[in-house]
């Protein structure tokens, strides 16, 4: 993660094809981040107009698995990465153990 001490607002997503819809289709504030079966995708971007950039992270583990610029795919490739996440029993890549910071009642500074 760029952003070490960043909190996130996390919203769980039931279904893949939401949460494919939802990354790749749409910015949000720096502090949001999305909960799919044993996922976080928390936003690690520099600004809500620039790339959507998200960490993944296994809270099996709390570690950071990947990091995916969701604006620069489809719908489709993105479900497809992820998928490829939720089946693995261990991943490729560890990038480190991750720190949810909690996000605090009502806004903090990256709201919008």
């Amino acid at each position: 993660m760029l952003h070490k001490n960043r909190c996130w607002r996390i919203a769980e997503v039931a279904t893949l094809k939401d949460l494919a819809e939802k990354l790749t289709q749409y910015t949000w504030t720096t502090c949001t981040g999305f909960r799919h079966e044993h996922l976080l995708f928390l936003n690690d971007a520099f600004s809500e107009n620039g790339a959507q950039e998200y960490g993944v992270v296994d809270v099996r583990t709390g570690h950071q698995i990947e990091s995916l610029t969701a604006s620069w795919m489809t719908a489709e490739r993105f479900a497809q990465l992820v998928a490829g996440y939720l089946a693995a029993e261990k991943h490729d890549f560890d990038l480190g153990a991750v720190n949810l910071v909690p996000h605090p009642e009502g806004s903090c500074w990256a709201c919008a």
